[in-house]
């Protein structure tokens, strides 16, 4: 019994921690970092279709005075959008 307690407290953390799926935004697009200055591009939140229209990504993006190369589009960046 403890054991499924445990498992279902720590995916109830995962699942929260899904919730702000991005580690920051520049200019309508939301991106983790994926270390060694390596971003890709995300969503906003699990729940959001964070992107309409034409969506311009750059090859690099400044955030915190660190400039990032672009390397990839996460899973799930564009759905439900």
């Amino acid at each position: 019994m403890k054991a499924k307690t445990l498992i279902l407290a720590l995916l109830s953390l995962v699942i929260c921690g899904r919730a702000l799926a991005y580690d920051f935004e520049v200019n309508g697009i939301y991106y983790n970092k994926l270390g060694n200055l390596k971003v890709e591009v995300t969503y906003a939140t699990s729940s959001y279709n964070s992107y309409s229209g034409s969506v311009n990504i750059p090859s690099t993006v400044s955030y915190s005075g660190k400039t990032y190369s672009v390397t990839s589009i996460g899973d799930g960046a564009f759905a439900n959008s």
